[in-house]
């Protein structure tokens, strides 16, 4: 079937006007609230929410109040309504970046990497945990390990600069 179009390359093509207002495709729930559109120009968008992918319809496998929620064998990815993001197992993140990987053993849940040359202690840094409020009180870096391996490591150039290790030690180099 071919709507806009004489001879459609799919058995459902939809052909807009070419402007970039205009909408090409949508639906509408019972009220006729917008539920979902495509506009002239590709954007595509979702009234309702959440916006789920890799989910059968029908399964309630994220939170109510989500915004996006895709599924996959290695976890999942969800914005929340807050604007919090999960990674993995936090299908119901309660921080801005919260990642669950107790699915795996054997992986870091998070790993940074780059070969960009860094000229600066702050806006450059690779990794930049920064603190601005003058009367914090509490950790701006807490490490916890619950095994024997070493809390951490600082490494410069293949040579252990400071370790603290799992009873408290800290050796420096």
């Amino acid at each position: 079937v071919g709507i806009g179009v004489t001879d459609p390359d799919a058995k459902l093509e939809i052909k807009g006007t070419g402007a970039t207002s205009g909408l090409a495709f949508k639906t509408t729930d019972s009220s006729s609230n917008e539920t979902f559109y495509i506009m002239d120009g590709g954007r595509v968008g979702v009234t309702y929410y959440p916006l789920t992918i890799g989910v059968a319809s029908g399964t309630t496998s994220h939170t109510a109040g989500d915004r996006l929620f895709v599924s996959g064998t290695g976890g999942s990815v969800v914005i929340s309504s807050e604007g919090n993001l999960g990674l993995g197992n936090a299908t119901d993140p309660g921080r801005k970046l919260h990642i669950d990987n107790t699915g795996s053993t054997t992986t870091a849940s998070a790993y940074f990497y780059t070969n960009a040359v860094h000229t600066g202690v702050d806006t450059q840094a690779h990794v930049s945990i920064y603190s601005d409020h003058a009367s914090s009180t509490g950790d701006v870096l807490h490490v916890r390990g619950d095994g024997t391996g070493n809390l951490l490591t600082l490494n410069k150039g293949d040579t252990d600069v400071l370790v603290v290790e799992d009873d408290g030690t800290a050796t420096f180099a």
